[in-house]
């Protein structure tokens, strides 16, 4: 396993998002390597630096503030963890979207929002739950520089019902077994009517899901305006149709 040389020590107090700098620069550079960027080596611990901090934290299971202690000192510029896979990948690219919102509120469009409709081929002003989990694994796919297995729609029980049958998990085989169930994984809801939502499992504790979303709200809805963490649903909501294994 290779190791990363440090060019800086730990400074002995936090480096919180505002400060300037070579240090900075170290920690953007390491981001970079680590495989939480691209960012731009720019000596600034602005907005782009703190959701790279911020999704890096969560990866490695640690308190998400954007803010590099001590802990995430030491996991950033320690030994170099075995390589993740693309599901692993994509949740931390979703992860780094959390609080990405609609501009104006209702128009199903913004900077961010086009981004994740453009990539399924959609101008703005489309439902994109599913087109923002497309993005997050066609971005995890260029970083890892293998292909996309998310189908490229922006329909979620289209994504489901063209899915092959093996990368599928029924809902009643999650709750037979929860274990079949990974961080990364597309969660499928059925709203009826061919109507659906999604987003991926951040983790499963028993039956109750953790799971970050698009085109939701803090009541999660199908139709809300930002990238939310969802900690309510469960494996046994009856809209729950399963899940798909990347």
């Amino acid at each position: 396993m290779a190791t990363v040389t440090m060019s800086f020590k730990y400074p002995g107090k936090a480096i919180k998002p505002g400060t300037k700098g070579e240090i900075v620069s170290a920690i953007q550079q390491q981001l970079n390597v680590k495989g939480f960027g691209p960012l731009k080596i720019d000596d600034d611990y602005g907005s782009h630096t703190t959701a790279a901090i911020q999704a890096f934290q969560a990866a490695r299971h640690l308190t998400a503030d954007g803010i590099t202690n001590k802990e995430t000192w030491d996991a950033l510029f320690g030994i170099v963890l075995p390589s993740l896979g693309i599901a692993d990948v994509a949740l931390q690219v979703i992860t780094s979207q959390l609080g990405q919102n609609e501009i104006p509120h209702g128009s199903n469009s913004g900077p961010m929002v086009n981004q994740y409709l453009k990539s399924v081929g959609l101008n703005p002003g489309y439902a994109w739950c599913q087109a923002l989990v497309y993005w997050s694994y066609n971005q995890a796919a260029t970083k890892l520089s293998v292909p996309n297995p998310v189908l490229r729609t922006a329909g979620v029980m289209d994504c489901w019902a063209r899915t092959a049958a093996e990368k599928k998990i029924s809902a009643a085989d999650a709750i037979a077994n929860p274990s079949l169930i990974k961080p990364g994984y597309q969660m499928i809801l059925d709203h009826g009517k061919g109507m659906g939502h999604t987003g991926l499992v951040e983790s499963l504790n028993g039956i109750t899901m953790a799971t970050i979303e698009g085109n939701s709200n803090n009541n999660g809805s199908r139709d809300g305006e930002m990238v939310v963490r969802q900690t309510g649903r469960t494996l046994k909501d009856k809209q729950l149709k399963g899940f798909i294994k990347y």
